[in-house]
């Protein structure tokens, strides 16, 4: 009697759960590596957009400002500016860029965000062309953004370029 009961016995030993743990824990450790590096691959991407982002923000505030008002190549304080701007000093867009006085609009030069702070520098330069009956001036604007990636720990940056013109026939 005591064998029939022994026989109907439907378990596993201890044996082949250590073995089925085993087993389990080769296939799923490398499982686990491969997510947790996702997971950072993610953060870095997150934090490249956003200086994409941001650098584009500063060519498209660029593009709507007057062309004469992007750097001090132009002399807004002298006519003909003056008479129809009304500006009595210089603050050009550039200038703006480069000044952070903290009100939190939209020409900043250094701003955190999600913990990881931004760096923003604005050059714009002046480039001259003409051909034979167009006098083409142009200026192109470097945004170059910067910060600390948290999953390399390495300065990243970001630079985007883009000409402005105006045409004077």
């Amino acid at each position: 009697m005591y064998n029939n009961i022994m026989k109907k016995s439907y378990g596993f030993t201890l044996t082949e759960i250590l073995i089925a743990v085993a087993i389990a824990a080769v296939v799923i450790v490398p499982f686990l590596g491969f997510f947790m590096n996702s997971t950072k691959n993610v953060q870095s991407t997150k934090d490249y957009v956003t200086a994409i982002m941001f650098a584009k923000e500063a060519i498209e505030e660029c593009r709507s400002y007057p062309f004469d008002w992007l750097d001090a190549d132009s002399d807004l304080t002298k006519p003909p500016y003056s008479s129809y701007t009304g500006v009595t000093t210089k603050n050009f867009l550039e200038e703006d860029f480069a000044n952070d006085d903290g009100d939190n609009d939209q020409f900043w030069h250094t701003k955190k965000v999600g913990g990881i702070e931004f760096t923003r520098d604005v050059d714009i330069q002046p480039i001259q062309g003409k051909t034979s009956d167009i006098d083409i001036m142009l200026k192109q604007v470097t945004v170059t953004v910067s910060f600390m990636s948290i999953s390399s720990h390495q300065k990243v940056e970001y630079t985007a370029k883009a000409c402005i013109t105006r045409l004077k026939i």
